[in-house]
């Protein structure tokens, strides 16, 4: 699969097949499954978006703007660990970091740094830090993520 600019995307089949699906997406009046996490839906007007588990990553809007969820570990303990905990704090897990990386890469952009140590905790794009529970556009001019208000 190539990216926006026509550079190959290198990630994950499940990745691939994600943002695949969200870019050639068509209007079905329902929700795409396509794993047991993984959702896609598009919406008469156009608009799409990607849910993981229970939460939606990315969404399209009809204007074409393009707006990521930076979301912390919690979001997905329910849905993944039951009623057991997680052994270990994270700052953002493995997959939400995989699957965003892939449309980050897809649309041109660097990828998220993600830390989870007791001296580095948090998520970083180009350096800056991102503040979770947060939405956050794409601009396509200087390739950073502006945060939503």
């Amino acid at each position: 699969m190539n990216c926006i600019n026509g550079k190959t995307l290198y990630c994950r089949k499940a990745d691939e097949k994600v943002v695949n699906a969200f870019i050639s997406g068509k209007y079905t009046g329902r929700v795409k499954k396509l794993s047991v996490r993984d959702s896609v839906f598009v919406h008469m007007d156009g608009a799409k978006w990607y849910k993981l588990w229970n939460t939606t990553l990315v969404k399209k809007l009809v204007d074409g703007s393009i707006w990521i969820y930076i979301t912390d570990c919690n979001d997905m303990d329910s849905a993944y660990y039951g009623m057991y905990a997680r052994r270990k704090d994270v700052a953002m897990t493995q997959t939400t970091k995989s699957r965003l990386n892939a449309f980050l890469d897809y649309y041109g952009f660097n990828t998220l740094e993600v830390h989870s140590s007791k001296k580095l905790f948090g998520v970083w794009h180009n350096g800056k830090e991102l503040e979770n529970d947060t939405w956050y556009e794409l601009d396509f001019t200087s390739h950073e993520l502006v945060k939503i208000d």
